[in-house]
């Protein structure tokens, strides 16, 4: 290294054989160096031999070059009798690719296995440094330093000023082999201040990938559980697959450990959260009185209150995905809990955020999954096999359906372009409920359509499907009694769609007006055919809806009768003021025919509500806004508005949503506010609000509240929250949450 260049030069100068000051070409990084690449270049102001003394010397801007090393220095000195080399003076030696080293003076000893250096400090991978006094080179390659820190942070220009954070400690041992930094006598200062002390201490070397250890504690108080200390710990298996440890450590409750496992496959990945804990139940004490539970406290009993045996308790959810080919892949998800409550008791989130399945887990419900899907650009198949798990208190498991399979399947049919697209769809669906109706579907169908362009860019895209099904419904009684019934339906629509944008350009921007209509009928609904609800019913009228060819969202709802759907879309774009608008008001009118679906939809009457739609965007400010206007009273039926804000320093967003009561899929009126306020008080201070108030009923259901400091090393964040939900035996709580992360020595976020 340092010391095989400043040897091998001063080896040169002994002889008498400097090699003339020509640069030869370094290899690359990671290439061993060849006799030829150990020429060695050498800059300075003066070269002399020193006979007193025994020694050579070059001084006066000093720059080194031999194959992968550089050195830069004031002075070196080579004594041949000893063999020492001395570089002295804004020493600075970089090789390869690696980070740079700087010291006041470096000295080796004969063989260069062994060296000291004095102001010594040295750059890290992920901008990591540091520096000591005195650092010692061992013969095994170790680096040990005296008086040293740590930190990830900027330096500062002037001794007053402090980093956001530093390890001070007495002696510091940087393993390469083993790519870990071990402390002796550490203590962790933030902006100069100490506030935590250890005897021993290590971290894994800023260039390892992954290492095992523990990782930042996360620190949380809540109302319901009191003060919560969890400490993670890294079990890196091996390099596809880790494991992290985390035992929470809770003030009301007996302790719980939590698992987060993932491991990565040469073609796919599995990734799973788990916990256990031995506990009674909980609940705050003043729901379990209002509830009349056998269970309930006595009056002088506030907060939280343990009833039942201790039981093993415990949630587990696994997913994973593989690919079997380019187009093929398969897999699978697996979402149980002991309790309906025990997510929510021990602040766990219902709606797993996971990112692969087929089918996602919604209004408090939990779903298991096992999948096969097949994509090209001419089919997609998929088969599902899934079972779902509500954690709605009094929901019976059993009476949800099973889906034992449900599959998929559509096809693009290759036809001459002048004929237009056919496309193929099929579909099975088998639900079992252990306790309720069985429900069987197969269903096959056709849709075919041909976009052409008439004169003046009229399209027009004509439109057929065609659709049969087959049912077998078991039906079973109180008694358990069953009755098969077999059916069979034909269902068929079509019509046209017709669309004639106008576009007109100018010298500030263009504005483009695109009336559309669409005119279909179908048929095939019999008034005998027994009322099949399995799919979902419900159905948001929007732009897009209004045009649906079928506006039912599965297969047991069909839309009959005759329809004409007609709008119009206009948008205008200002190329000055960098705005762009969009404007989208229609409706549908049902010409024959019975309604389909409810009056939340919008579509109960011949003449549905008015759709429209309204987007600006102006760079700093937009707003979208989505409404649906009663066609009789001129009432706002449902209205969707967001609107968002960033300027200077500030950003913020707000949701307001508004069903009436006929509208709204619960019966009852339906308004809130979702909003959002972050401001930036400085370049490393921020803050932030957000709420979710239920206007109807005046009551905030959601608040959170941070404050937070970031900068290029570290974050910390402290976060305010209240949940005003009452489900079960639990009530409203608060907590607040400490999240912090000093980079390159890692953090935990429990958020």
């Amino acid at each position: 290294m340092f010391g095989q260049t400043l040897k091998a030069l001063m080896t040169s100068i002994a002889l008498g054989v400097i090699t003339p000051p020509v640069m030869a070409q370094a290899p690359a990084s990671g290439e061993t160096s060849s006799p030829e690449d150990e020429r060695i270049y050498l800059e300075s102001d003066t070269l002399t031999q020193d006979k007193t003394q025994n020694l050579y010397i070059a001084e006066g801007n000093v720059y080194i070059e031999s194959g992968l090393h550089r050195v830069r220095a004031d002075r070196v000195e080579y004594n041949p009798e000893t063999g020492r080399v001395r570089a002295i003076g804004h020493v600075e030696f970089y090789q390869a690719n690696e980070p740079a080293q700087f010291a006041d003076e470096i000295e080796l000893n004969e063989d260069l296995s062994e060296g000291i250096a004095r102001g010594f400090a040295t750059l890290m991978e992920n901008n990591a440094q540091a520096a000591s006094a005195f650092a010692l080179r061992h013969a095994d390659g170790t680096t040990e330093l005296s008086g040293a820190y740590y930190t990830a942070c900027q330096l500062c220009e002037n001794d007053h000023d402090h980093p956001t954070w530093r390890l001070r400690a007495r002696r510091v041992i940087q393993d390469k082999n083993e790519e870990m930094i071990y402390y002796r006598d550490a203590r962790l200062e933030i902006f100069g201040a100490p506030v935590l002390y250890t005897p021993v201490f290590a971290h894994p070397d800023p260039s390892a990938t992954r290492k095992s250890g523990f990782l930042i504690p996360d620190f949380d108080h809540s109302k319901r559980l009191g003060a919560v200390l969890q400490v993670p710990y890294l079990w890196v298996i091996s390099p596809n697959q880790d494991l992290v440890i985390a035992p929470r450590y809770i003030q009301e409750l007996n302790p719980l450990i939590e698992f987060r496992h993932r491991k990565r496959f040469y073609s796919g990945s599995i990734r799973g959260e788990y916990s256990i804990t031995h506990e009674q139940e909980f609940a705050d004490a003043e729901r379990l009185r209002e509830s009349r539970s056998p269970f309930a406290p006595p009056a002088d009993i506030t907060g939280l209150y343990k009833y039942g045996e201790e039981e093993t308790r415990w949630h587990a959810f696994v997913e994973g995905q593989f690919n079997l080919s380019r187009n093929w892949r398969w897999g699978f998800g697996l979402q149980e809990t002991s309790g309906d409550l025990y997510l929510r008791r021990y602040d766990f989130d219902e709606e797993p955020q996971f990112e692969t399945g087929l089918v996602k887990a919604e209004n408090r419900r939990l779903v298991s999954q096992i999948y096969l899907t097949g994509r090209s650009e001419t089919y997609y198949t998929s088969a599902l096999i899934a079972r779902y798990r509500s954690l709605v208190e009094k929901e019976n498991d059993d009476s949800l359906p099973q889906m034992l399979p449900v599959l998929e399947a559509h096809t693009q049919i290759g036809l001459p372009h002048w004929m237009g697209d056919l496309n193929a769809q099929s579909a099975f669906a088998n639900l079992i409920r252990e306790d309720g109706d069985d429900y069987t579907r197969a269903s096959l169908g056709l849709d075919w359509s041909r976009p052409t362009y008439l004169w003046g860019g009229i399209r027009m895209n004509p439109f057929l499907m065609g659709r049969l099904d087959a049912y077998k419904i078991t039906d079973v009684d109180l008694n358990g009694a069953q009755d098969d019934q077999n059916m069979t339906r034909h269902l068929g629509a079509g019509g046209v769609d017709i669309r004639y944008p106008f576009i007109r350009p100018t010298q500030w921007g263009h504005v483009i007006i695109s009336p559309r209509i669409q005119a279909r009928i179908s048929g095939g609904l019999d008034d005998k055919f027994p009322s099949i609800l399995e799919d979902s019913t419900s159905l948001d009228l929007d732009r897009s809806t209004l045009f649906a060819r079928q506006r039912a969202a599965g297969y047991d709802v069909w839309e009959d009768g005759a329809y004409l759907d007609y709008g119009v879309e206009a948008s205008l774009t200002h190329y000055a003021w960098n705005t762009d608008v969009e404007i989208f008001a229609g409706r549908s009118y049902r010409m024959e025919g019975d309604a389909t679906f409810s009056a939340a939809s919008g579509l109960e009457l011949s003449q549905s509500d008015y759709v429209t739609e309204l987007s600006v965007n102006t760079g700093p400010f937009n707003v979208n806004a989505r409404a649906r206007i009663d066609e009789d009273s001129n009432d706002l039926n449902r209205l969707d508005l967001n609107t968002g804000l960033n300027v200077w320093r500030v950003s913020f967003n707000a949701t307001y949503t508004r069903q009436a009561d006929d509208d709204a899929p619960s019966g009852r009126r339906l308004e809130e506010i979702i909003g959002a306020l972050n401001v930036k008080l400085t370049d490393n201070f921020s803050t932030g609000y957000r709420l979710t108030h239920d206007l109807d009923k005046d009551n905030t259901r959601k608040q959170q509240a941070h404050i937070t400091y970031r900068d290029e090393c570290s974050e910390f964040k402290v976060i305010w929250e209240r949940e005003n939900f009452q489900i079960g035996d639990l009530g409203p709580t608060s907590s607040i949450k400490f999240r912090f992360n000093l980079y390159t020595l890692g953090g935990f976020n429990g958020e």
